[in-house]
């Protein structure tokens, strides 16, 4: 299991374990998610008698577990075969650490048992049901999700819901099977792995069946295995699951993909990412692993994740005192071809890692700013120096260099042994920060696999996903390595990640989670959640339909015309701006690149460097630094003709926190600063808020000076605004396409070389996303396209689009392959669905809605023909030529989609030497 735990500082996140300190969510079910019903005291209550058993005990102890994650939660008493134990208030099963409808009970010492299950009402039996259990214990399942809607405990569909689990599993397998008869097929070529609990069956019952049994009941597994394929897995995190397919009679259909999950670094008890008994452990783990990997048998692929949501291995207060850490650290930098003087020091010897990582020195008065709780505040790693800035930013890229290179040694022999190994990240990119970079990690040491989560909760970032593919599909394509996603069904829109990610060359994932437990909070399978569980299973069947074309196509276009790049160096070096609000804002100036439909690849600052802008006609770089050599390849590429756009701060200062010449040669702005009059308070995968005032306490509100107003070269008429504060731009010598209230440069156009520069005075991205912060949000009409013109107005007016959606929130990407082409559709639409407060002093409550899609127009331009048209999921469509390009209407689209597309042919010429599709090696 992987709980997480949130914490009010996260300054150390860099340097310890993100086991220790990981975002703030807590990945167990609460009593609203289950549908915990809160009854009258013994409204509801449950006794139970054990029939049958092998030779039990005389007198036998009856206890009770909440779902099947937790320790004993309750006794029942202690009875004698036959007996019935005393009526047990059922609100001790709904509330509590692991809560759920499912309920396990206990028997202690009894195997190959027989028990019974009586629910009454006042003394009054409503309806008796039985079970038969291997060992120890049993599971039944009580509808408590029925009673929060309003069902009482005598109404028929509750008693329905009152089952075994055997018969429960029975009956939701019939209805899997009833909704699928006429569309049977699932994916071949994709790998879908499942996390799956233990039938229980041998002797080791203590710890083992506390933890990790799910089944006591053989025919209550098997109808659970082959509701696992209704929903398309065909592997397993961990092998012991395999052996449960085999019990059912079904271990084949498992064979795809086989990952040993989570297997514990062993730096967690190890503090020098040097120490010698760091490399023995390795060994050792390696060499178990190479042995579990052989006792599997036809297992196409097996991996490893290595390590969960994984920070750094370097500790805070080890790696400065440490000689071993400052000898590899001193070593580090000088393969970098750099020098002590950089670091303020004349020799080698002198230089040690940066070692100010508490916080603000003595007397430092400490943010009041609300925004600011929880979350690193400025000046919090304070440098006073250019020198000292040098060393704080390769120092935070040290400890990422010292993390990957652990992994290679195992990586380079465990792919020897057929075994592919990678951490598990998590998707901190999309949050409020990352304790190791994504493509740094890769470029240091790679593994040969790289694994990632979904977690965003709110409907209004799940697209943020496609972002976080969009980083690992460079990293995978550059680095040659298959990519792997753990999708959360339970956080959202699954359907709409899945299409997201298949679009991005990810050919392997994890429904994630079925188990073990049924009380985890990421857990999809509950009695309330069959609905989710339907949509999973169609979504797999969406892709089954067009897997021959997206398994083994061509994304188009392969190389995208369009970068982004949200540089590791602003990351490392925020916090002595006064403010962290760029983190934020570059993931809204990616959202309304994608709402303009235009193709984005997301780079880092070593691929630019390496000449992955060649070929590319706009870059988009949102973040406060940028290094040294970054910028040189960056103005050389637009001084030959590219189209640069930046916005508040941007690419204000290098690695040494200063405004180098080349940074002021693209931008024109010697010491850019802000004024704020707001912030943004973060994400921290749960839920978007609105802006903070700057004072505790204030709402948000904007001066009257923030109000933006076009001017004839910006392209749309219109009324604009700015977000969290501004800056004063320098406009010597350039075009000002739009001014605030009160006159001054919101907007400037310049020319360096052949190329442009656009440089906006706010948070664009920000300001693009103010609208929908409120609680009655709708995502159709809130995201202003004039105002997304503050960033798309440095797009080419004649770029090179793959598909463009008449909906600026679907999602449309294309995959060709012999010369039948692959539409690929998502639907991130949504708004929010009021529920009154019940009282006076209650709040309204709101839920997301996905917003059907009618009549939606898909220009192709990616594409010279395309003969017919037909849609997975059994849409109405046509495909037609208007003038110059192929046009798809489609009738309606609700999540997803993929229109399939024959005598499909390709326009865009997309090769690429910095950025081509390399099958993983």
């Amino acid at each position: 299991m992987r709980v997480r735990f949130g914490v009010s500082a996260l300054t150390l996140l860099f340097l310890l374990p993100a086991a220790l300190f990981a975002q703030g969510q807590i990945d167990l079910m609460t009593p609203a998610e289950v549908g915990a019903a809160t009854l009258k005291p013994g409204a509801l209550a449950l006794r139970v008698r054990l029939l049958k058993a092998d030779a039990p005990p005389p007198v036998i102890d009856v206890a009770f577990r909440r779902g099947l994650y937790w320790k004993q939660a309750g006794t029942l008493g202690k009875v004698k075969l036959g007996e019935w134990t005393l009526p047990k208030d059922c609100n001790d099963f709904f509330s509590g650490q692991g809560a759920s409808d499912f309920v396990v009970i206990e028997f202690a010492k009894c195997v190959n048992f027989e028990a019974e299950y009586e629910l009454s009402v006042g003394g009054k039996a409503l309806k008796t049901i039985r079970e038969t259990g291997r060992r120890t214990f049993s599971v039944i399942v009580i509808p408590a999700w029925l009673l929060r809607r309003g069902a009482k405990p005598t109404d028929p569909e509750f008693l329905a819901g009152f089952l075994s689990l055997t018969d429960f599993n029975r009956a939701r397998l019939k209805r899997f099977d009833e909704a699928f008869k006429d569309n049977p097929r699932l994916p071949q070529k994709y790998a879908f792995e499942a996390n799956f609990g233990g039938y229980v069956d041998d002797d080791t019952v203590n710890e083992r069946v506390n933890i990790w049994g799910r089944h006591s009941s053989l025919e209550a597994l098997k109808a659970e295995v082959r509701i696992l394929r209704h929903l398309g897995y065909n592997g397993f995190c961990g092998e012991g699951s395999l052996a449960l397919a085999a019990k059912a009679g079904l271990r084949d259909d498992f064979t795809h993909h086989i990952t040993f999950s989570h297997a514990q670094a062993p730096w967690y008890q190890i503090a020098c990412p040097f120490d010698p008994k760091l490399e023995a452990k390795r060994g050792d783990m390696i060499e178990s692993l190479k042995k579990r990997a052989e006792a599997l048998q036809g297992v196409k692929d097996i991996w490893v994740h290595w390590g969960d949501e994984i920070g750094c291995i370097a500790k805070a207060d080890h790696i400065k005192p440490c000689p071993e850490c400052g000898k590899r650290f001193r070593e580090y930098l000088q393969s970098l071809n750099l020098k002590p003087e950089l670091f303020g020091r004349r020799a080698w010897d002198e230089v040690v890692p940066f070692a100010d990582w508490e916080g603000p020195k003595p007397g430092a008065e400490k943010s009041k700013n609300p925004a600011d709780k929880g979350r690193p505040t400025a000046g919090s790693w304070p440098c006073n120096t250019p020198e000292e800035a040098a060393n704080l930013y390769y120092s935070m890229r040290f400890v990422n260099w010292s993390t990957a290179r652990f992994y290679e040694p195992a990586a380079r022999t465990l792919k020897d042994a057929g075994i592919r190994i990678s951490p598990l990240r998590g998707p901190t990119p999309t949050w409020d920060g990352h304790s190791l970079d994504y493509f740094e990690f890769y470029e240091s040491t790679p593994s040969t696999a790289l694994t990632w989560e979904t977690s965003n909760r709110d409907a209004r970032v799940w697209v943020w996903d496609a972002y976080l593919a969009d980083i690992t599909r460079t990293i995978g394509l550059t680095n040659g390595v298959p990519v792997h996603v753990y999708i959360k069904p339970h956080r959202g829109a699954p359907a709409q990640r899945l299409m997201a990610c298949v679009a991005r060359g990810v050919r392997s994932f994890c429904w994630y989670n079925y188990g073990p437990p049924y009380g985890q909070g990421d857990e999809y399978t509950g009695a309330s959640r069959e609905p989710l569980m339907m949509d999973v299973a169609r979504a797999v069947r969406l892709l089954a339909q067009a897997e021959d074309i997206t398994y083994d196509g061509r994304r188009l276009p392969e190389k995208a015309p369009v970068a982004f790049l949200y540089p590791i160096t602003s990351f490392n070096l925020r916090r002595g701006i006064g403010h962290t609000e760029h983190f934020q804002d570059a993931k809204w100036v990616w959202t309304a690149l994608r709402h303009e439909q235009a193709p984005v690849d997301v780079l880092s600052e070593a691929l630019i460097e390496k000449g992955a802008l060649e070929g590319r006609r706009a870059l988009f770089v949102v973040g406060s630094h940028l290094r040294s050599n970054t910028a040189r390849a960056v103005l050389d590429w637009v001084k030959k003709g590219g189209i640069l756009w930046t916005d508040a701060e941007g690419l204000g200062r290098n690695e040494c926190d200063q405004a180098a010449p080349e940074l002021v040669e693209l931008t024109g702005q010697k010491a850019p600063a802000v004024t704020l009059w707001g912030r943004d308070p973060g994400y921290h995968a749960t839920g978007l808020q609105p802006f903070f005032g700057m004072e505790k306490g204030k709402p948000y509100e904007a001066p009257a000076a923030a109000a933006i107003r076009a001017e004839p070269g910006f392209g749309l008429a219109g009324a604009l605004k700015a977000a969290i504060g501004r800056q004063t731009l320098e406009a010597a010598g350039a075009e000002v396409l739009a001014r605030f209230a009160d006159g001054a440069p919101a907007l400037i156009r310049r020319k360096v070389g052949a190329g442009r520069v656009y440089v906006a005075a706010t948070f664009a991205g920000l300001a693009y996303s103010e609208t929908v912060r409120r609680p009655d949000y709708d995502m159709a009409a809130d995201f202003d396209p004039i105002q997304r013109r503050l960033i798309t107005c440095a797009l080419p007016e004649d770029l090179a689009r793959a598909a463009v959606a008449s909906v600026p929130t679907v999602e449309a990407e294309v995959i060709l392959r012999n010369g039948e082409a692959a539409l690929l559709l998502a639907n991130w639409t949504h708004k929010t669905e009021m529920t009154p407060p019940v009282n006076e002093k209650a709040q309204p409550t709101y839920r997301p809605r996905l917003m059907p899609v009618e009549k939606l127009r898909v220009e192709l331009p990616a594409l010279a023909a395309a003969a017919q048209a037909r849609s997975a999921a059994g849409n109405k469509v046509a495909v037609a030529r208007e003038g110059a390009r192929v046009v798809v209407t489609l009738d309606r689209l609700d999540a997803a989609d993929i229109i399939l597309l024959s005598g499909a042919r390709a326009t865009l010429d997309d090769s690429s030497p910095h950025l081509a599709r390399r099958d993983p090696q």
